[in-house]
């Protein structure tokens, strides 16, 4: 008596309702949506010749797919906790409609859900319906006059066909929980991969999104770099230069020997210093000769401004996109300071050439070495600048010389 209240009480439990609800549905859907599908497939098919008729009925058959897919996704949703997700379509318009694959499995899986209904319908409504008939059998047996079934009392109780008949029901009853809740969940699993975002296409979708948030941020960074650069070129170093206009104007006017002649000469001296440091950071931030003339015309800045020798080969047919331009002047700035200050070489070049897909760099000096971003150095800062656009930096720099400096920024021909 226990395993059959422990069996009732699994059949009638919010799980195995939810299960059995979903699979009574599956059969009613399936013939909707795969009648319906199957026929206008049929039909679209067979008006392909006639001018593209049979696209725009395919092209409308796919949009009615995908409504459809939405209710499946929401059935399966609240029924089965699936939590297939929304679809992240790869294609719009009648040509990108057409050739997207996920609309194509949502056709699949209409198309299978009818037969899927059936198998599920049968299995799980089917199981019940047989154990509750089994167990059921004594009282319907009983009701019936003997005259009906031809026997007699004792001839329908010895060979007990009935203990059989009620001991097969509450067996199928006591399966029927598990038999429904596993077969709704296949169904379940049927509905994750062809309805579904699956893990891999989610987490490209996500890598996609992550790409493009990159991207902006970006932008954004290298216009507020650019914008900077031009209120400070605009306004404090103008005014730099008018003061220092005004004070050479007022040297010339005062007598050479006097005390005040040497105070403005003073002022004089330091607001030009203060104007070409000004001048070095607005270049630091955004170089105007790259913004103006682009890349080639900025490394040869930096190669003179350089003191060590150094030569510049730009093979660049053409200007790339503003922040991969302004990724490679400044990792050609980092690593000509970096020659300057701690590597003692004598000569350096500067190479910089475009393939299929990259804008690629190669800084080469004749120095002691010794470089590895591993050790904390700049160099580290120059990588991650790098990969913020998915390009590769690589250092190859062994003790004793010489250094070179490889890196490779995405940049479509």
């Amino acid at each position: 008596m226990r395993a059959r209240g422990n069996a009732v009480r699994d059949l009638l439990s919010p799980a195995t309702a939810l299960a059995l609800v979903h699979a009574s549905t599956s059969l009613p859907a399936g013939i909707v949506w795969g009648v319906i599908l199957i026929t206008l497939l049929a039909v679209s098919i067979a008006l392909l010749p006639l001018a593209g008729i049979g696209f725009l009925l395919l092209y409308g058959v796919l949009q009615l797919a995908s409504f459809a897919a939405r209710t499946e996704r929401a059935r399966a949703g609240v029924l089965l906790g699936t939590g297939a997700g929304r679809a992240a379509y790869t294609g719009t318009g009648l040509l990108g409609t057409l050739r997207d694959g996920r609309r194509w499995r949502e056709v699949g899986y209409l198309v299978l859900l009818l037969p899927v209904g059936v198998l599920t319908h049968v299995l799980s409504a089917g199981t019940i319906g047989a154990g509750v008939a089994f167990v059921a059998a004594p009282l319907y047996v009983g009701a019936l006059p003997s005259e009906q079934l031809h026997l007699g009392p004792a001839d329908v109780d010895s060979g007990g066909e009935l203990t059989v008949t009620v001991l097969l029901g509450l067996v199928l009853i006591a399966v029927a929980p598990l038999l429904i809740r596993g077969v709704t969940a296949l169904h379940g699993q049927l509905v994750m991969s062809l309805l579904g975002e699956g893990d891999r296409a989610h987490l490209v979708h996500r890598v996609e999104q992550l790409t493009e948030t990159r991207a902006r941020v970006v932008d954004a960074s290298d216009a507020e770099r650019r914008r900077i650069e031009r209120d400070l070129h605009d306004g404090a170093q103008q005014r730099l230069v008018a003061l220092a206009v005004d004070l050479g104007m007022a040297k010339a006017r005062l007598p050479a020997d006097s005390a005040a002649h040497d105070v403005v000469s003073t002022a004089h001296a330091e607001v030009k210093t203060a104007l070409a440091e000004l001048r070095d950071l607005v270049r630091g931030i955004h170089p105007a000769v790259l913004e103006d003339r682009g890349l080639d015309a900025a490394l040869s800045a930096l190669a003179a401004r350089c003191s060590v020798p150094v030569t510049v080969q730009c093979l660049i047919p053409h200007r790339c996109p503003r922040q991969i331009e302004a990724i490679a002047y400044f990792v050609t700035a980092e690593c000509l300071t970096n020659v300057t200050r701690h590597s003692a070489a004598t000569a350096a070049s500067v190479r910089a050439f475009h393939t299929d897909s990259a804008l690629c760099l190669s800084i080469v000096d004749d120095g002691r070495g010794g470089a590895e971003p591993a050790k904390g150095s700049g160099l580290v800062g120059l990588r991650d600048r790098v990969a913020a656009v998915d390009g590769q930096l690589t250092v190859v720099s062994p003790p004793g010389g010489p250094t070179s400096i490889q890196v490779e920024l995405p940049c479509e021909s």
